[in-house]
């Protein structure tokens, strides 16, 4: 902690000292940025993520967590799902009824190997693949809808804990382990 200097006459305030090394690591090969390895993403309830033609990764080390409520469920779905947005403009794309969500309008959530996941009262619409798992993850009251292939794909040393979730308009299964692994 460094002392800062005095904005208010008498009020001395103490602050953490940041250094480049607390939040990420520059590779001296090609000295370019690289995350930290236990890097983590805290998704709250009534958050909603619209995305198109990517996916949200967590990679060796890091973990995704998205934890919403009943009735305030976290929403991970298409930029053009105009279903959820804020204020009322839930036409985020600007373009009226001219597009609809469709299946793979994005990637999906993907966990790595030795990453680690929580969702519970989340909503996964409109992705590739609504889950692939190569790392750790828990589904609890949960759905997985509209995806062009699985609702979840389990591969790898993947590994997933799931209760009480909806599947629906998946095009391929609902859940597709191909580990030796037995899905809970």
């Amino acid at each position: 902690f460094n002392a800062v200097p005095e904005e208010v006459p008498g009020i001395e305030q103490i602050v953490p000292e940041l250094d480049f090394v607390d939040y990420a690591a520059v590779d001296e090969m090609d000295y370019t940025l690289k995350g930290r390895l236990d890097a983590s993403l805290v998704v709250d309830p009534r958050i909603v993520v619209k995305l198109s033609g990517v996916r949200i990764e967590a990679g060796f080390g890091a973990q995704l967590i998205a934890e919403g409520l009943p009735g305030q469920e976290v929403i991970f779905t298409s930029g053009a799902d105009d279903r959820y947005g804020a204020g009322g403009l839930f036409d985020t794309a600007n373009d009226g009824d001219d597009r609809t969500p469709l299946p793979g309008d994005w990637g999906g959530l993907h966990f790595e190997p030795g990453s680690a996941g929580g969702l519970r009262h989340a909503e996964i619409s409109f992705a590739q693949t609504g889950l692939h798992v190569e790392g750790t993850v828990a589904v609890y009251s949960s759905t997985i809808a509209a995806s062009a292939q699985d609702g979840i794909r389990v591969t790898g040393a993947g590994s997933v804990s799931l209760a009480h979730n909806a599947f629906a308009g998946n095009g391929g299964r609902a859940i597709d382990n191909q580990t030796s692994n037995c899905v809970d």
